[in-house]
């Protein structure tokens, strides 16, 4: 093969690599979607094949998804990069046994708040169960804590901090977290989503969106300039009032219509009767997403 044939074969390779398309498998939701050999828990965990390489986006409050990644056939030794939206034990609790299943020291994306101690109330523990020195010492793992928003890797960012932009989405004083021995407001500072570049635009995909589903879409939206093709995830809305869903919907429906957008997904901590809300009033881009829900993305 002469030079300019080895030149065309890599040109070409890499037009196919940067339009190859985008898989992502929700390993562990609340719901199993009665999917044979697949269980449930109150968490989430998101597996990301992108660019030749496999992503996870949170681990479950267990080690659940691992066990469902052997029945969906995902192989998690193939993830290079783990992402954590935040450090809720409903989305970190699984990071041991995940680990474990990876079986490589691998980057660890978060925002450096992910190890406060979190409670809720005043007793609650709802904070990630390990410590930074624990992973590290037992898995080698390497921590890269970004408070802003930051590429991290091809066509994949996540948020960083999200601003408080309107005053209908707010953290409830519940939230807390203990800093030198006293207890404070938790503003989940920490709450990290993700953005997604594919051939359609921009898929969005949220762990719980405590700081707002309009918040963290506007700060996207303005800040990467891109349309938002899709939306995924938790919406954290099961105890929002009706002035807060309304509003939401109202919000969601100017950006669906400005954006054309083209799938609308919740689940998780969205909460059932706000679920049901959302597919009654975005009938034509609702899907169902449960544990074992793939979506594929040119």
């Amino acid at each position: 093969m002469n030079k300019m044939m080895i030149t065309l074969f890599s040109m070409l390779l890499t037009i196919s690599m940067s339009h190859a398309g985008t898989k992502l498998t929700i390993l562990v939701e609340n719901n199993d979607g009665n999917v044979p050999g697949l269980k449930a828990e109150n968490g989430f965990s998101l597996l990301i094949e992108k660019n030749g390489s496999d992503y996870l986006y949170d681990t479950g409050m267990s080690g659940t998804c691992v066990r469902n990644a052997v029945v969906l056939k995902k192989d998690l030794s193939k993830v290079s990069k783990v992402f954590l939206s935040h450090g809720h034990r409903d989305h970190t609790g699984g990071l041991d046994q995940v680990l474990a299943a990876i079986g490589h020291p691998v980057e660890i994306v978060a925002h450096p708040d992910v190890f406060g101690r979190k409670v809720l109330g005043r007793m609650f523990p709802v904070g990630i169960p390990f410590t930074e020195k624990e992973l590290k010492n037992k898995y080698r793992v390497i921590f890269d804590f970004q408070k802003n928003l930051s590429k991290v890797d091809e066509g994949i960012w996540l948020t960083g901090e999200v601003p408080m932009l309107n005053d209908k989405e707010t953290i409830p004083p519940q939230a807390r977290v203990q800093v030198n021995g006293h207890l404070e407001r938790d503003f989940i500072l920490d709450d990290n989503s993700m953005a997604i570049e594919t051939g359609k635009g921009l898929v969005i995909v949220m762990g719980c969106g405590h700081r707002g589903v309009i918040n963290i879409l506007s700060f996207i939206r303005k800040n990467l300039k891109k349309p938002v093709y899709a939306i995924i995830g938790g919406m954290h809305m099961e105890s929002a009032d009706g002035e807060h869903i309304k509003f939401v919907e109202q919000e969601l429906r100017e950006i669906i219509r400005l954006d054309h957008t083209q799938v609308l997904a919740p689940c998780h901590c969205t909460g059932k009767r706000e679920i049901a809300e959302l597919r009654k009033a975005f009938p034509e881009i609702f899907m169902d997403a449960h544990t074992g829900t793939s979506f594929e993305f040119p």
